[in-house]
């Protein structure tokens, strides 16, 4: 059962990020609610002040500006599963998103609150995270500012924000020729155990720089410099045994979520690094 709470609807982003400084801890900036109220039934967050964001505006656009893809914190993850535009310039995402939960979350949950949240399963951190993308913030003060995905979620349910912040939009850049990104993860229930994002670049029938991220089954989503390390230089029609280095160093510096089963999580991450630099790799132009 819910606790008791009390509902704040500001008109402005400065309103919202006013109330949250006024509230402080008690306070939680909400507009789905998909993963904040499932927190707060199972008495993982107990804020007495929900401010919702739904009626303050410019936090929806979705396009492109400055060679990134912007989307705002209201974007849904329906929207960016529909949208021609993520379709066109990030296929992986658009595949992503197919992919998570069900459609009635996908319609509810909006790209801020997943990251807000710091929940260590979410596929769009790993994603972001690959594709260098950026999480500008607003705050009570008036200001903003920008912070790499890499550097949002510091622990597991805790990110960089400050109590008065709110994330306002992302800013994923566009691939430029010759880049590609693909995804993977493994679920055994509705959230993932494991998920990767592997994003390759190619020149000369070979791969010239390679990304490797992993989430889910470690604290935060962390990228493996050791396993992109080992998937330079292979070739565009990579096989098996051209990839099994890849999979091995994931999987021997992965850090695993403690509680968890090593080995077995160690294992699953190195299968879907293995997968996703295969799929990124089919999509490089030869």
């Amino acid at each position: 059962m819910l606790p008791d709470f009390t509902i704040l609807r500001p008109a402005t982003l400065a309103g919202a990020c006013a109330l949250l400084a006024e509230h402080g801890t008690a306070a939680a900036a909400y507009a789905g609610g998909t993963e904040l109220l499932p927190a707060m039934k199972l008495g993982d967050a107990a804020p007495r002040f929900l401010v919702d964001l739904k009626g303050v505006p410019g936090l929806d656009p979705l396009g492109v500006h400055d060679a990134a893809v912007r989307v705002g914190a209201l974007v849904t993850h329906r929207r960016l599963e529909l949208s021609p535009l993520v379709a066109r310039t990030l296929p992986a995402l658009a595949w992503l998103e197919r992919r998570l939960a069900n459609p009635r979350i996908r319609t509810t949950g909006t790209v801020g609150g997943n990251l807000a949240s710091g929940r260590p399963h979410s596929d769009l951190a790993t994603f972001l995270i690959a594709a260098g993308a950026t999480v500008t913030c607003a705050s009570s003060t008036g200001t903003t500012r920008t912070v790499a995905a890499a550097d949002l979620t510091l622990a597991p349910f805790h990110t960089a924000l400050a109590e008065d912040e709110i994330i306002t939009a992302v800013g994923i850049p566009l691939p430029p020729a010759g880049t590609a990104l693909a995804h993977q993860r493994f679920v055994l229930v509705e959230r993932p155990a494991a998920n990767v994002t592997v994003r390759l670049t190619a020149a000369g029938g070979t791969v010239t720089d390679a990304t490797v991220v992993a989430g889910a089954a470690s604290p935060v989503p962390a990228a493996l410099p050791e396993a992109a390390a080992a998937l330079i230089g292979i070739p565009l029609d990579a096989g098996p045994a051209d990839l099994h280095p890849a999979g091995e160093a994931a999987a021997q510096t992965l850090t695993v979520t403690p509680g968890a089963d090593e080995a077995y999580q160690r294992q699953l991450v190195a299968v879907l690094v293995r997968r996703a630099a295969r799929a990124a790799l089919a999509d490089l132009p030869a």
